[in-house]
């Protein structure tokens, strides 16, 4: 990849277009108004990001996208669009785009986006932007070894991942057992795993296109296995696998992989569930376990105040009695209605302190 970025932009928003120009950036931009002028500059130059604003005049917006990455397979594409609408985001993803902007956009957002997707093109290495490029022109390599995969390889691949899950004990290692388990399988995926308490999403190579994820997010509680050309995306509750690499032209192979892989994502949603819950009842675990040390405090607390202020009374009431000049029955009448009730306050004491014991083996069986 050249030092400097290449990016063409194309709308015909004149505003627009002087406001992306005007970005503080060493990369070389250029602009097109229309997708004719597009088509004609990308045919000359081998861009590194082309944003291209699907809503112009005309229909054929998608086929500029086909044409694009069949021209320069590297070329990663930002759509911008003010529809939002599942069918448009599928339509960009079909084509080869790499991320997709709903309008209005602010122009600081599309930069974040550009140097988000450049950061994709700086991991690649040459050997690995060669496998980049000869995916998104659709040259399958890998079909050769998996159209040569028997059944029983590929359940060993499942079995191995069955058996390796059951270790994982936080999600994104379910994720990243899977991105493994896929590549063994020669498929190239993207992982998304969403619970109610956290979201992992891993991918094979490590870069993350984001409009897979929102085509994730989009359609994966529709169907169990919804198929986009050569990419699948099979789900099952809390884990979809899309697989950008299906062998079409292989019925049987296709049949094959459909079964393995969804295998693989019902074994994951498993282990993610029981995951999810493990950290509920730890959750739980570490609530009760503050609250019973907040009761055991409040007890010691109590147990002190009381004990204290039957001392302070006891007291009071001896300086009072001879005060008072009571007689000596007068003074034996009222010290034993005082003693009857201090030791009804000493077995609530000791009531506390049972209470305390059971709390402090409570809190001992909870850790």
């Amino acid at each position: 990849m050249n030092d400097i970025l290449k990016i063409l932009v194309v709308d015909n928003d004149a505003g627009f277009l002087k406001s992306v120009t005007d970005f503080k950036t060493s990369a070389k931009i250029s602009t097109a108004n229309n997708f004719s002028e597009c088509i004609a500059l990308t045919k000359a130059t081998c861009f590194d990001i082309l944003v291209l604003n699907i809503d112009l005049n005309g229909d054929c917006e998608f086929e500029v996208c086909e044409q694009v990455k069949k021209q320069s397979p590297s070329t990663d594409i930002i759509l911008i669009s003010a529809s939002s609408d599942e069918d448009t985001i599928v339509n960009g993803y079909k084509a080869g785009a790499t991320d997709y902007l709903t309008k209005p956009i602010r122009i600081e957002e599309l930069k974040e986006k550009i140097i988000l997707v450049s950061s994709f093109q700086n991991k690649l290495t040459d050997s690995e932007k060669k496998l980049h490029d000869l995916e998104e022109a659709n040259i399958n390599a890998n079909q050769v070894a998996m159209s040569a995969m028997t059944d029983s390889s590929q359940l060993g691949r499942v079995l191995e991942f069955m058996d390796n899950n059951i270790n994982c004990c936080k999600v994104e290692e379910v994720a990243t057992s899977l991105v493994s388990t896929c590549e063994a399988l020669g498929l190239q995926t993207t992982i998304f795993i969403q619970t109610d308490l956290e979201k992992a999403v891993r991918s094979s190579g490590g870069e993350i296109r984001p409009i897979e994820v929102l085509l994730i997010e989009k359609v994966r509680n529709q169907n169990r296995i919804i198929d986009f050309n050569q990419r699948t995306i099979f789900s099952d509750k809390k884990v979809s696998i899309l697989v950008k690499n299906m062998p079409i032209d292989n019925p049987v192979e296709y049949g094959r992989f459909k079964d393995s892989i969804m295998t693989l994502a019902c074994g994951a949603n498993s282990r993610v569930k029981a995951i999810t819950n493990e950290q509920l009842l730890i959750a739980s675990r570490d609530s009760v376990t503050n609250a019973l040390a907040v009761i055991e405090e409040n007890i010691n607390k109590q147990s002190s105040l009381a004990t204290s202020v039957m001392s302070d009374f006891m007291i009071d009431m001896e300086s009072t009695i001879l005060v008072l000049g009571l007689s000596e029955e007068q003074e034996e009448y009222i010290l034993s209605l005082i003693d009857n009730h201090l030791k009804g306050v000493v077995k609530i004491v000791e009531s506390a302190a049972t209470t305390q014991t059971l709390l402090k083996s409570a809190l001992k069986q909870l850790h």
